[in-house]
């Protein structure tokens, strides 16, 4: 879920736009960008914008559209 949602608003653009810095980040990186061990873990990493570090064989263009949508 997008940030906002964890904080009970509505679905925006944005939202679109962080799902798909989500789906960018697990086709570059094979792996979620956001591990957690339980969903507590994962709403407090989503927030924050803490997610997993970006692999370095990434494209620095896809390194920054991850960035931005994330």
């Amino acid at each position: 879920m997008a940030p906002e949602l964890w904080q009970g608003k509505q679905q925006t653009k944005a939202s679109d736009v962080w799902a798909l810095g989500v789906l960018t980040y697990e086709m570059c990186a094979h792996r979620y960008p956001y591990e957690a061990n339980n969903i507590n873990e994962l709403q407090e990493k989503v927030q924050n914008t803490r997610y997993n570090p970006i692999p370095q064989g990434v494209t620095k263009d896809f390194n920054m559209i991850i960035k931005q949508c994330l």
